[in-house]
């Protein structure tokens, strides 16, 4: 098997949402988020795009969220995108895309404008088959203990 291809870019402005917003664009199948904030308009804009033109968008985010950040309910959820809240955790503190069950986009970053524009984050996206199924897997294991938002 081909080792992983890897992409690397750090903020701020070093290109993390322009890597992130390409990769959503380009998904055809899916995109599971694993998220401790997930406030970026650009980001929110491009999974609600990708759930138009029928990419199956799922999203954990941690129990905080629904605290701090309820308009991203406001605007995901009357998308139909299933939005799972992980409570299980002290704090689900991941910041994780997989993206059509090949790619995965991890890293320090939260998908917020404060990570791309203020902080020094970094991501990493890796496009390998078995690291994304390890990804997948964990995603699943989460999704599964955590509490469904509906709309």
């Amino acid at each position: 098997m081909a080792p992983p291809a890897l992409t690397v870019r750090f903020s701020p402005l070093g290109g993390i949402h322009a890597a992130i917003l390409d990769r959503i664009h380009a998904a055809t199948l899916t995109i599971h988020v694993q998220a401790y904030e997930l406030t970026a308009p650009r980001i929110i804009a491009a999974l609600k795009s990708a759930k138009a033109r029928g990419v199956a968008v799922s999203i954990i985010v941690d129990a905080s969220n629904t605290r701090r950040h309820s308009n991203l309910y406001s605007v995901l959820v009357p998308t139909g995108i299933p939005i799972a809240v992980d409570e299980r955790h002290h704090i689900a503190h991941d910041k994780v895309l997989i993206l059509d069950a090949f790619t995965v986009i991890t890293g320090s970053a939260n998908f917020t404008n404060v990570a791309e524009y203020r902080n020094a984050e970094n991501i990493v996206i890796i496009d390998h088959l078995p690291t994304t199924a390890l990804y997948t897997a964990n995603w699943l294991r989460h999704f599964a203990h955590s509490t469904k938002l509906v709309a």
